[in-house]
């Protein structure tokens, strides 16, 4: 194995590598606003808020629901009229109108706490005033139970403590357990857990976790602790250890930022990698040929990482590839942001549990929204272009049309991909599933140029 001395620094950088904390929880006296989701019309909205909650422990508070749609009998600045008018964005001084003209409606007394089932209403402006309506909850939630032959340490969920960072989530925190010191970031867990909505989000995370139990791979990141109930009988969610390098997209975005500049600094204007068609205004181009797409070779800034890096990172994308597939596992969605940098400057793969989701930029031409099976060829797509994102130090590029190949572009000179890696990766792209290497054939590969 070389020595990636300088992978193992970026996975203990020096400040942690995550997105900035989001505007999604805006705290005002007792009540935290934390969501508000429109239609695609912007005419009917839910506002939802914490009411009583605490920022750092769990299942304390109300969840408070509110429901309303555009007002065509008020002026434009009732308090519907107005939050819909900005897209479902919220901000402060509207979040403050909100709560002090509609949370005064309601009897406080009788929520239902947030560990039984949320509290909805109907806000309704009449003659310039808001008035508010109960709606009946949907079920109480159920909360699964623990199975019994998993041998992983328990924690309940009430020793946990959210550390300050938002991960810009509903369905993961970062926490300490209780009363380890945050500061040392080794003390740090990813809480990976269902968020106030959807209400059967345990469910796939909880077939995760018996997933996680069946893989032993190097390169898939292991579940450290179930998160349970006070009982500690009802499942609440799991801990991983929590590493700070952040995942590839987060290392490759660093890698990109202009000298002196943040790490989540967008890419300047004149940065080559912008003009060369590699962002979303202007995505990678689909070849004319759809079965021998030309290699693009341009000239892109020189690289940061050493080709024995990225080599040594595509073996252990691949390993972890092969793991799954070794157990009839096909996760749908293999990309940089589901690939974890470990304290040691190692790979390790995260939300394996196959979803229906997938991400556009890195779908196989086959996948729609109405046929999303999963295949070892879709997987197999998915790393083909992950490899290229890792070679290539690419953290974001589009893609006219998804439903073909892209034209890949390639940086040459002294730094450039190898002319095999390269070949290697074209035949990952194959438009025709079945002409797909395996991932063990790509392991096999990678293995003898390593």
């Amino acid at each position: 194995m070389p020595n990636i001395s300088h992978a193992a620094q970026l996975g203990n950088p020096e400040s942690l590598r995550l997105p900035p904390r989001g505007p999604t929880w805006v705290e005002d006296s007792s009540v935290q606003f934390i969501f508000c989701k429109t239609d695609e019309e912007c005419l009917e909205a839910t506002c939802t808020y914490i009411f009583q909650g605490d920022r750092e422990r769990y299942d304390i508070g109300f969840v408070i629901n509110i429901e309303f749609v555009w007002n065509d009998e008020e002026g434009p600045d009732c308090i519907e009229n107005v939050t819909l008018s900005r897209e479902g964005y919220m901000t402060l001084e509207t979040f403050r109108d909100t709560r002090q003209q509609v949370l005064p409606l309601i009897n406080t007394n009788e929520l239902t706490p947030i560990t039984i089932h949320e509290n909805y209403f109907t806000l309704l402006t009449v003659n310039g005033s808001p008035t508010i309506s109960y709606q009946p909850p949907p079920l109480d939630i159920v909360y699964k139970d623990i199975p019994n032959d998993m041998e992983l340490p328990l924690v309940t969920r009430s020793d946990l403590r959210r550390y300050h960072i938002n991960v810009a989530t509903f369905t993961m925190d970062i926490v300490t357990i209780y009363p380890s010191d945050p500061s040392n970031n080794s003390n740090l867990y990813a809480y990976k857990h269902r968020g106030i909505f959807p209400p059967g989000k345990d469910d796939a995370i909880l077939a995760e976790l018996k997933l996680l139990d069946r893989i032993h791979s190097p390169f898939i990141l292991r579940p450290a602790f179930i998160v349970s109930d006070a009982s500690k009988s009802q499942f609440r969610g799991y801990l991983t250890p929590f590493l700070p390098g952040g995942t590839l997209l987060h290392v490759m975005r660093e890698l990109s930022a202009p000298s002196g500049l943040p790490a989540y600094h967008p890419p300047m204007p004149d940065n080559p990698i912008r003009q060369l068609m590699l962002m979303s205004k202007a995505p990678l181009p689909t070849s004319s040929d759809s079965q021998s797409a030309p290699i693009a070779a341009v000239q892109l800034p020189a690289t940061k990482l050493d080709w024995a890096t990225k080599l040594t990172w595509a073996i252990e994308a691949t390993i972890g590839v092969c793991d799954l597939h070794e157990i009839g596992v096909y996760t749908g969605d293999i990309k940089p942001g589901n690939i974890l940098l470990d304290r040691a400057g190692h790979l390790q793969h995260i939300d394996i549990y196959p979803t229906s989701g997938f991400t556009f930029e890195f779908a196989a031409p086959e996948v729609t929204i109405a046929r999303r099976s999963h295949s070892e060829a879709r997987d197999v797509f998915a790393l083909g272009m992950t490899l290229w994102s890792i070679a290539e130090e690419i953290w974001y590029f589009g893609r006219e049309v998804q439903s073909v190949r892209p034209e890949l572009v390639w940086r040459n000179g002294t730094d450039s991909t190898p002319h095999w890696f390269r070949d290697l990766v074209e035949r990952c792209l194959d438009e025709e599933a079945s002409q797909r290497p395996t991932a063990k054939d790509i392991l096999e590969v990678l293995r003898a140029m390593h």
